[in-house]
């Protein structure tokens, strides 16, 4: 939780934390934060009129009690420790969040500081500074923030429904040009077929995960040891039958590779990373994307997008490349962002990016962008790999 400006007058205590109890005196009560000094037993020696206001007591009711009667009780352990740490001179944080109890019952939340004072008896200098309204905002717009998020999910889940029955559409029209023409016998078919059935089953997952987003219960995706060689595969036959409406040229190269993911959000960010490198080229030229997937080993930590960090070890990098008109670098930091995009704003609503990012980070992976203006892109995906 950010405090910053709520935060400005404390600096004003920490420049005097250091000083005498005796030349704090003058400016005690005209401190916009509450104060109070304690014995080394914890009792309060003195308190300004601002903490006396904030718990709803006379300064006279708090003077002579211990500290801890007005803290909640299920914090007075943890809160009796870090002022016996700190008469001993043991580096603690700080600042803490602590619960105050105030006269008539209620519970205000408040950032804590403490700083011993000079002088044999060693006393301590309290700061608090309530953030009651404070967290209450933070928790509304906590609200607010999953609202959107489910409104943003809602919306991509719309957009892989929409890949899901483009597919399906496309294939069925080819099962009726079969039909027509007698060549229901052809093996390609029962690949049709197939993917009719693939498609229901994706959509069913996908439909599941949105359910129990917005319910707030654990993810259905749970994930286990999987080949990412044939996931990739089976998203590039997909796209290649029913998705390639521009004709490109679609080139892999795959080294298979087990990792522990889930295979529908995995199959869902290959397909759309496929369909984003179609919509990249111009159709003026020759289309062509390749796929590389290739064992890799990062002896050192390595920076991907959204500031994400990727740990030492062994990766299967997925790599999309496609030769279209690259991406501008004044907006390369926005590629990730939900609802930006760079394709025709009435088509597309940005947020195939921004899912990929986050089905990876549910992976334990990351993603990194490679882009020449009218050169081309390319997207890498880092996965652990799993040790056999």
């Amino acid at each position: 939780m950010r405090t910053t400006r709520v935060l400005a007058p404390l600096k004003t205590v920490k420049s005097k934390a250091t000083l005498s109890a005796a030349e704090l005196s003058k400016n005690f009560d005209t401190v916009p934060v509450g104060l109070h000094i304690l014995s080394s037993r914890g009792i309060i020696l003195r308190v300004n009129a601002t903490e006396a206001a904030m718990l709803g007591y006379p300064i006279k009711a708090l003077v002579g009690r211990s500290f801890l009667d007005f803290i909640a009780p299920e914090q007075r352990d943890d809160a009796w420790q870090r002022f016996q740490q700190k008469l001993r001179g043991v580096k603690v944080e700080k600042k803490v969040d602590r619960t105050y109890l105030t006269k008539d019952g209620r519970r205000i939340f408040v950032t804590s500081e403490d700083r011993v004072l000079k002088g044999k008896d060693r006393r301590i200098l309290t700061a608090l500074i309530d953030i009651t309204e404070l967290k209450a905002l933070h928790e509304q717009l906590g609200e607010l923030q999953r609202s959107r998020e489910i409104g943003e999910l809602a919306a991509g889940f719309s957009h892989e429904f929409n890949n899901l029955l483009s597919a399906i559409l496309n294939a069925t029209t080819v099962i009726a040009k079969m039909l027509s023409s007698a060549d229901f016998t052809s093996p390609d078919s029962a690949a049709l077929l197939d993917i009719i059935k693939d498609c229901c089953l994706r959509g069913a997952q996908l439909n599941q995960g949105l359910i129990c987003f917005a319910r707030n219960t654990a993810d259905p995706f749970s994930g286990h040891e999987t080949s990412l060689g044939s996931i990739v595969r089976e998203a590039v036959t997909l796209f290649e039958i029913t998705l390639n409406t521009t004709g490109v040229t679609v080139e892999c190269a795959l080294e298979d590779g087990v990792v522990h993911g889930n295979e529908a959000e995995l199959n869902s960010a290959v397909l759309n990373l496929l369909i984003n490198a179609r919509d990249a080229i111009p159709r003026s030229r020759p289309g062509a994307v390749r796929v590389e997937l290739k064992k890799v080993q990062l002896r050192k930590k390595m920076k991907a997008a959204q500031g994400n960090v990727l740990a030492p070890g062994e990766y299967l990098r997925l790599s999309v490349s496609d030769n279209g008109n690259g991406i501008p670098k004044e907006i390369r930091g926005k590629v990730f962002t939900p609802f930006f995009s760079t394709k025709d704003p009435v088509a597309h609503h940005g947020l195939g990016l921004s899912m990929i990012y986050g089905i990876l980070i549910r992976h334990k992976g990351g993603i990194t962008l490679e882009t020449k203006e009218d050169v081309g892109t390319t997207f890498n995906l880092f996965i652990p790999s799993v040790l056999c």
